[in-house]
């Protein structure tokens, strides 16, 4: 949070129009560096569900789907 990070994964699928370089290279930036603090919290067979997946929003919604947890609790992925 304290980088923003959450806001990538929270915002759009999709990064912004190649034309516009500024906005580009900004979402890049911050989606490898969200994706990449979620790939390092998880546990390898947790990794293994997102290892090709190159957006943090859609390596968050995922990992969410794949590890729902049963109503009346909370999400509780596996976080080294």
């Amino acid at each position: 949070m304290a980088q923003d990070l959450w806001e990538i994964v929270e915002s759009t699928y999709e990064a912004p129009a190649p034309e516009n370089e500024a906005a580009l290279k900004a979402w890049s930036k911050t989606n490898a560096m969200a994706l990449h603090v979620i790939q390092m919290s998880c546990e390898p067979y947790t990794f293994s569900d997102i290892r090709e997946i190159s957006s943090a929003r859609i390596a968050w919604d995922t990992l969410a789907k794949k590890h729902k947890p049963s109503s009346g609790t909370s999400l509780s992925l596996s976080v080294k």
